[in-house]
């Protein structure tokens, strides 16, 4: 055998031990590790933008096909449920806002829906913010209207009750003559007061 022929056979041992190499690589490539029960909850939790010590009753189950993992867990916000595919791909995902009724498809993301609550708890604070001024402007409204005889009366009824006006609601006083009816609520208890004007003295007090 001359040496040609020992070179050329060498060479194709060497092609085919590489491309063995080759193959056994490329299929632990392919085999690779899929990811974890653990490794699925935390791509269902980042993406609905919250932590592990923020939720409840976190679950994290194979799936009924045997593909992948179902995540669940509660929040302040609702209930979020996730198909995570064995390769860590979010297929599906369901949020519940209230227990008492069914999950249902939404094309919003968790992120639109956080978005839209923070907007809903704004319109509430405005709208009870625009309600207090409004009670605010009554209060002041009843006040500029009250003569000198019936804010005297208010102060002399709610003295001998030893309150103050912020302490009281639903204030009301009508005048006959020098003899002014203040009305009040302290609480849960209905106050009405009779003041003599003129004098400066509580003439009466009932409770109830």
């Amino acid at each position: 055998m001359d040496m040609d022929m020992v070179t050329a056979m060498n060479a194709e041992k060497l092609l085919r031990a590489g491309l063995a190499a080759s193959l056994l690589f490329l299929a632990g490539c392919k085999a690779g590790p899929e990811v974890t029960a653990e490794d699925a909850a935390e791509v269902a939790l980042d993406d609905a933008g919250f932590a592990p010590a923020d939720v409840t009753s976190l679950t994290s189950d194979a799936a009924a096909d045997g593909d992948g993992f179902t995540v669940s867990f509660h929040t302040p916000r609702g209930v979020f449920t996730y198909e995570i595919s064995s390769g860590g791909l979010i297929e599906d995902r369901k949020y519940q806002k209230d227990p008492q009724s069914a999950p249902v498809e939404s094309g919003e993301t968790p992120e639109d829906q956080a978005q839209a609550a923070k907007q809903e708890e704004a319109q509430k604070e405005t709208k009870s913010e625009n309600t207090e001024k409004k009670e605010s402007k009554k209060e002041d409204q009843k006040k500029t209207t009250r003569s000198a005889e019936e804010e005297t009366a208010i102060s002399l009824a709610l003295r001998n009750a030893g309150l103050a006006e912020s302490d009281v609601t639903d204030l009301n006083v009508s005048m006959n003559g020098d003899t002014a009816t203040v009305t009040f609520y302290y609480g849960e208890y209905f106050n009405t007061v009779q003041v003599d004007v003129a004098n400066g003295q509580v003439i009466s007090s009932l409770i109830g």
